[in-house]
């Protein structure tokens, strides 16, 4: 446990000095998919006066908040394609932070129930790119080769070589190909499912504490409110980031 703790720590401390200390995390569940919002609980108890002005639906108000107490977020769920399975790794439709990716994706992994994530399979920022690339490169991270879901055709036969094909249909998967004119070769890290280290959902457990001990303390008998409109920040969070 000493070790486990030791490891917490050091994964936070990368992305977000003494976060141990003051980050918390909010998730909740849409649909078939999982969301989080992370943030910064030394802000929150700074802006109470701001919660009621905003009973009057000062949206610009909504977003300071949002802009301030905000660092990160993540959107996971089933991929919805043809009906590949993708070694049952959950894909990542929406994820910001820009100072927190490492927090940010090890939430993802607690949230899926798998332990597994994979990268949006149509559209892939260059910095969410460059994020998986870096785990791949990271032997504590098992990469899980995704056969393509089209090289299979009617009783099996196969339609082209590809080089991940299996017989098994559990790692058949849309591939990443963003370019008409491109090949799903040109983004091999992109071409994995990972499985996270297994040490992420203490993490989880340990931010949505944080959460949970900030809203009591500050915010006592209105905690689901805050808890709320902190998740209506997520979506914000995102689009001022990666939507023009």
């Amino acid at each position: 446990m000493k070790y486990l703790k030791q490891y917490i720590r050091r994964v936070i401390r990368e992305s977000y000095e003494n976060a141990e200390d003051h980050l918390g995390a909010v998730t909740w569940i849409e649909g078939p998919r999982r969301n989080a919002v992370i943030y910064d609980t030394r802000m929150l108890p700074r802006v109470p006066e701001l919660l009621y002005r905003m009973e009057k639906g000062w949206d610009g108000l909504r977003m300071s908040l949002c802009d301030n107490v905000i660092k990160g977020m993540i959107d996971v769920g089933p991929w919805r394609g043809r009906g590949g399975r993708c070694n049952g790794a959950w894909m990542v439709y929406r994820s910001a932070g820009p100072d927190m990716g490492k927090v940010v994706y090890s939430v993802g992994y607690a949230l899926s129930p798998t332990g597994r994530l994979m990268s949006d399979r149509i559209s892939v920022t260059p910095e969410a790119s460059a994020a998986w690339a870096s785990v791949a490169r990271k032997p504590e991270y098992k990469k899980l080769p995704l056969d393509d879901e089209d090289a299979h055709g009617e009783g099996g036969t196969s339609t082209y070589d590809h080089p991940n094909h299996t017989e098994d249909p559990i790692d058949d998967c849309t591939m990443y190909n963003p370019e008409p004119d491109g090949s799903p070769e040109d983004f091999p890290h992109l071409q994995n499912a990972y499985q996270g280290t297994g040490d992420e959902e203490t993490l989880l457990s340990l931010l949505r504490h944080n959460s949970d001990t900030c809203l009591a303390d500050s915010f006592t008998g209105r905690e689901r409110e805050v808890e709320h409109l902190l998740m209506s920040c997520g979506g914000l969070f995102f689009s001022r980031h990666y939507e023009p």
